[in-house]
């Protein structure tokens, strides 16, 4: 099959020789003319469907990034809870008190809304896990959340 510079190509010469010759169109020429017609609008339905095809393919993929959007949102929910409930049970401990270990210590710290524990230094370096730059620990760490799929092109 011929590309589409070359139809388009064609299609110019034949124009050039219709008007060598006048303008008039012998039989040669005028089937010419159909063939390279009949050849452009095959060409153009193919490029239609490739990029149908694309287009599907396109909408697939952001789909898939939505849902695992929305499934490693889950999973940092599901992280957050589970720090916020640790907070709480420390608070629950501290009685006024601080507690302290070999690397962390946690004071009790009651606001006017919520009791919860504020961190020392070290504590804060805890971070949300964000894509496409994952570290094998982060990938790790979602995984165990069911979140981490290597096969994106998983029909």
């Amino acid at each position: 099959m011929k590309s589409l510079h070359e139809i388009i190509t064609e299609r110019e010469s034949l124009s050039i020789m219709t008007a060598n010759n006048d303008g008039e169109l012998t039989e040669v020429l005028e089937k010419m003319w159909e063939d390279n017609e009949l050849e452009l609008k095959q060409k153009i339905d193919s490029y239609g469907h490739v990029l149908d095809e694309l287009n599907a393919e396109l909408n697939k993929l952001k789909q898939l990034k939505q849902d695992k959007v929305a499934r490693i949102n889950n999973a940092i929910d599901r992280v957050e809870a589970e720090i916020e409930k640790i907070k709480s049970r420390l608070h629950y401990h501290c009685n006024e008190q601080p507690l302290r270990g070999n690397e962390y210590s946690f004071h009790p710290y009651v606001s006017s809304t919520t009791d919860h524990i504020e961190e020392d230094k070290v504590e804060k370096s805890y971070f949300r896990y964000s894509l496409p730059h994952l570290t094998h620990e982060e990938y790790m760490l979602l995984e165990a959340y069911d979140c981490a799929e290597d096969d994106l092109t998983a029909s």
